[in-house]
């Protein structure tokens, strides 16, 4: 795997490639938890870039947009970037610059209203072009946090009826 850096919306650079347990590209768990090992700061997978080999939706060498909370002192080389943010009028809100933190915020204050507030820092588990998926820690127990396109509102109707 590689990692493009930014924080801001600003690409800082490229992290040395790195191997992960899962060969899916949507599993971005691994991806996140050894970036934040390696830079020292917390981060999100905005979306994948490319891939170089491998078969869809798995294996080669995958270039992921990675989002870093603040400006990290280690862990990558400076390169200018190569227009990873230019506009794209279908690209989901959670790969844009903000995404991710926009929905934990979210999904902590929605918990927050029914008394079960977050216990510690979300996990990004999942991101890819259908959905972003979060693990939040709360006092009783975790709780997933799913984003989808609008094109998905049968989902959210489907839950509510197994609810």
């Amino acid at each position: 795997m590689r990692a493009i850096l930014s924080v801001d919306g600003a690409v800082l650079g490229t992290v040395p490639s790195f191997p992960v347990d899962s060969p899916f590209w949507p599993d971005v768990e691994p991806v996140v938890r050894h970036l934040e090992e390696v830079l020292g700061v917390p981060t999100a997978v905005l979306r994948l870039v490319s891939v170089v080999g491998g078969e869809s939706p798995r294996g080669g060498e995958v270039t992921y947009l990675v989002e870093a909370a603040t400006t990290p002192t280690r862990g990558y080389a400076p390169d200018p970037g190569d227009g990873v943010f230019a506009p794209q009028p279908l690209r989901a809100p959670w790969a844009e610059p903000g995404g991710p933190a926009a929905l934990v915020r979210w999904a902590g204050d929605a918990l927050g209203r029914q008394g079960r507030p977050p216990t510690g820092p979300a996990v990004q588990v999942k991101s890819w072009n259908l959905s972003c998926v979060h693990r939040i820690p709360t006092a009783a127990g975790p709780v997933w946090s799913k984003a989808t396109g609008d094109w998905q509102a049968s989902e959210s109707a489907a839950i509510a009826l197994v609810d």
